[in-house]
């Protein structure tokens, strides 16, 4: 993930708390994708409920793993298959 800089403008790392809460909106960015996959015209932010920076950066970490891609058309690309183990938990919530 990426570092902050202090108020003396050293870098810093970012939480463990704020980590946790960036792979969680991966993980809820990458079900979006697939469960909306059909869908056009969505916006991310407000179907994850977070701020648009945080989409931002858990789409860049899902294409760094190779999960998502974006075509020379701004199409997103899905690869493999949907997330199996967070949909079976948002579905007994």
């Amino acid at each position: 993930m990426s570092t902050r800089t202090a108020d003396d403008g050293a870098p810093r790392r970012a939480s463990p708390a704020r980590l946790a809460v960036q792979l969680l909106i991966g993980a809820v960015v990458l079900l979006a994708l697939w469960r909306l996959r059909d869908v056009v015209l969505i916006s991310f932010a407000a179907i994850v409920a977070a701020e648009r920076p945080s989409v931002t950066l858990a789409l860049g970490s899902l294409r760094d793993r190779g999960l998502v891609e974006r075509d020379a058309d701004h199409v997103w690309l899905l690869h493999g298959g949907p997330p199996v183990e967070l949909e079976a938990a948002l579905q007994a919530s």
